[in-house]
């Protein structure tokens, strides 16, 4: 059985250069296409097949990244199916696997990933949760592998999260910009430090730096909705929209431009408003935020993106800096990286039909 040296031999490079471009690490190397065509055909004459479990104790590496979705990101919600296909993008160019350790609530499994982790069974773990008041245990910090955070933050660990503010901000400037004059917030009502209240704000503060008026009233407003919840049915989410949004006396009557907190509360928005004759865009203006299936209604949905791929691709580069260099978690702890969203215009909004009062 041909062994790396002989592959190296064959292809006339050193046995650290043929491990690496078999073994997919190249992210941050600079072999030239000829090495690696060469080495690869090398393999193949040979018919070199790597050992895994020799590899794994030499390097002391398990080329694995563990995965833990925490509380309200369940596997199967479409808002972090992106940010995982991201995340594999991005460890796949380090040879780097992905491994699932669970997706069920519960302290027990916080347990098992600071196991994992401890024991080197993955090289590293990133943590998914909607939860911004999810309480993390130190201890899953002080492990022998490093943390990603997304969504959530501690101060032991790195976040990589999404300006939503901005996004919200970009949301009511498009809408100045189109000539409406008066503006509402759709959006669950929540505590201070949900993503909820922030939105809120953000929207707030935009209106009134753009000098609009912004129906405040709404933000009373609370459905089946929110961070703790997303895992639930996004068809009994958009009943519930629709439910809150037939209450409005004043739907398509007053303000002619809705800012939403997500895209499932402009699609029960979207419900309410042809309930009542109303089109949108000609009679209501509509914008959205996550771009989870916005291009499927009619009209198409304008909505501000997440970039929810990119956030999964840094996140898989973040993690990999750590496994490469250690001596980054100290730097590292408790730093957020916000991605600037991108409003994505489609066909949900238009000038006012007539000046708003």
């Amino acid at each position: 059985m041909a062994s790396l040296r002989d592959v190296a031999r064959r292809a006339g490079v050193s046995v650290s250069t043929a491990s690496k471009v078999l073994n997919g690490r190249m992210a941050h190397q600079h072999f030239g296409p000829d090495c690696i065509a060469r080495i690869r055909e090398a393999a193949t004459a040979l018919r070199y097949t790597p050992n895994y479990l020799a590899r794994s104790l030499a390097s002391r590496r398990a080329d694995s990244v563990g995965l833990l979705m925490g509380p309200g990101s369940m596997s199967a919600n479409d808002f972090w199916g992106e940010v995982l296909w991201g995340l594999g993008e991005g460890l796949s160019a380090t040879g780097q696997h992905l491994v699932t350790l669970s997706s069920r609530d519960g302290p027990e499994h916080l347990a098992l990933a600071h196991r994992f982790l401890q024991d080197g069974r993955i090289d590293g773990l990133v943590l998914l949760s909607f939860d911004e008041r999810l309480v993390l245990p130190a201890s899953l910090f002080k492990a022998r592998r490093p943390v990603v955070l997304l969504g959530c933050a501690h101060r032991s660990a790195p976040t990589v999260a999404v300006d939503d503010e901005a996004g919200v901000a970009a949301a009511v400037r498009h809408l100045a910009e189109l000539g409406h004059r008066r503006i509402a917030w759709y959006g669950p009502g929540d505590d201070e430090d949900s993503s909820c209240a922030r939105r809120q704000k953000a929207c707030r503060r935009a209106a009134r730096e753009a000098g609009l008026r912004l129906d405040e009233r709404l933000f009373s407003w609370r459905p089946a909705l929110g961070d703790r919840v997303r895992s639930r049915s996004q068809r009994r989410q958009i009943a519930s929209v629709c439910v809150a949004c037939r209450a409005q006396a004043d739907l398509g009557s007053g303000a002619t431009g809705i800012v939403c907190y997500d895209d499932l509360v402009a699609f029960g928005l979207y419900a309410a408003a042809a309930e009542r004759g109303l089109r949108i865009p000609h009679d209501l203006s509509v914008v959205g935020f996550d771009d989870i299936h916005a291009e499927v209604v009619w009209p198409p949905l304008t909505t501000v993106s997440h970039m929810l791929r990119a956030v999964g691709q840094r996140a898989a580069t973040l993690l990999q800096e750590l496994i490469e260099d250690p001596t980054l978690r100290e730097a590292y702890a408790g730093r957020r990286e916000l991605l600037q969203p991108e409003l994505v215009i489609r066909g949900s909004t238009a000038p006012p039909r007539e000046p708003a009062g």
